[in-house]
């Protein structure tokens, strides 16, 4: 992998992952809000405010308020606001081995593996799907 836009993120095996809290002032249409990275751990972007659309991998994905995005280890990755509103989201950087016990759980392969296979590295879920539909 291309050094080039690689992030140093080290995690600490006693606390392996790293929250981030990100928050543009108001933004223009196209700003950039995620700058143009990858790094060797996952990554869950969670979107609080705004509209932006992320680019992860080969894969483009809308995002608004309620959208989690999965980035995957090694995934190069940017963000741009869709609009001139606040854009925040918070990052959860994880090494893949704080999953590693899940492994021997019935219902790992259906969940989880196809983010670690790469079959999903891109996957926007609404939060509030649920709310929404009346539960």
């Amino acid at each position: 992998m291309n050094r080039e836009h690689w992030e140093n993120n080290p995690l600490d095996r006693s606390y392996p992952f790293k929250l981030f809290f990100n928050a543009s002032g108001e933004t223009k249409p196209g700003q950039c809000v995620l700058f143009l990275h990858w790094h060797e751990h996952f990554e869950f972007i969670v979107m609080r405010r705004g509209r932006a659309v992320f680019h992860i991998g080969s894969q483009v994905c809308e995002a608004e308020p309620g959208t989690l995005l999965v980035v995957q280890a090694g995934d190069l990755h940017t963000g741009f606001s869709r609009g001139s509103e606040q854009v925040e989201y918070v990052s959860i950087v994880f090494n893949g081995a704080l999953f590693s016990d899940w492994a021997k759980e019935e219902d790992y392969d259906t969940l989880l593996s196809p983010f670690w296979m790469e079959e999903l590295p891109c996957l926007p879920i609404r939060a509030d799907a649920e709310k929404k539909r009346g539960a």
